[in-house]
């Protein structure tokens, strides 16, 4: 009895993280406009391409011990408070901010993690220790602060998709000369409001590329594995 009500909640988790259908075509636009070739037209999909819901909320730092992070756009008017960063994933009151209030397209941040915890960002010690090479990203505007994992949003809603690059497109991001978005870089793309079925902007307030870094499923994922919902789950799109 207890391993069907565990069954049902874990389903239940599952449906209540995806959102509804949001009109992703203004973000399409963004990827678009920073596609250098093909010409105006990425083959990331705005609308299907992003990492599924239980994978996207925790990342760590791959083998070169270093992840630069580029702003490609911030249409919140402006940043307030820490802006955007990151949080350690034992507690979301450690946190390290990367951009601040009136970053523009273009700037950039180098985030470290030293074998102790110590966070680095831009090769100076930022006196904050995490648990380890593990971490989630947060964005403060007005007086709310989203996390890239739902639990700690109002209502546990999802704010927050991500886009791999698939090793083909080449891109040309704000201020630097183009490259190929590779499958190590990762678009984060971020709705400060609640989002709506229907509007034109949803996921265009915030949108930063991320490089070097992996997704880290959360234990959830494994767990849904093991009961054997995990293929269903990790499909699962964030709607609400």
């Amino acid at each position: 009895m207890k391993m069907r009500w565990l069954m049902l909640g874990l389903a239940a988790l599952c449906i209540s993280s995806v959102p509804a259908m949001a009109d992703l075509t203004a973000l399409q636009g963004i990827m678009d406009g920073f596609t250098v070739t093909p010409l105006g037209n990425s083959s990331i999909d705005a609308d299907t391409d992003m990492l599924p819901a239980l994978v996207d909320q925790y990342w760590s730092i791959d083998g070169s011990g270093g992840s630069v992070s580029t702003l490609v756009v911030s249409l919140t008017a402006p940043l307030v408070g820490d802006g955007f960063g990151v949080f350690d994933y034992l507690n979301t009151g450690k946190n390290v901010q990367l951009f601040s209030d009136g970053a523009a397209a273009g700037a950039q941040a180098l985030l470290g993690i030293a074998p102790g915890g110590s966070v680095f960002v831009n090769f100076v010690d930022s006196g904050v220790d995490f648990g380890g090479n593990l971490f989630g990203f947060y964005l403060t505007s007005g007086n709310s602060t989203l996390y890239s994992d739902p639990q700690f949003n109002p209502a546990t809603v999802d704010h927050m998709y991500a886009y791999r690059g698939n090793g083909s497109d080449e891109i040309q991001l704000p201020g630097w000369s183009s490259g190929k978005w590779t499958t190590s870089e990762y678009l984060l793309a971020w709705e400060t409001g609640v989002p709506v079925p229907g509007t034109a902007d949803d996921f265009t307030d915030f949108a930063v590329m991320i490089e070097s870094v992996s997704p880290v499923p959360v234990p959830a994922a494994v767990l849904l594995g093991f009961l054997g919902l995990g293929a269903a789950g990790l499909k699962l799109r964030r709607f609400v």
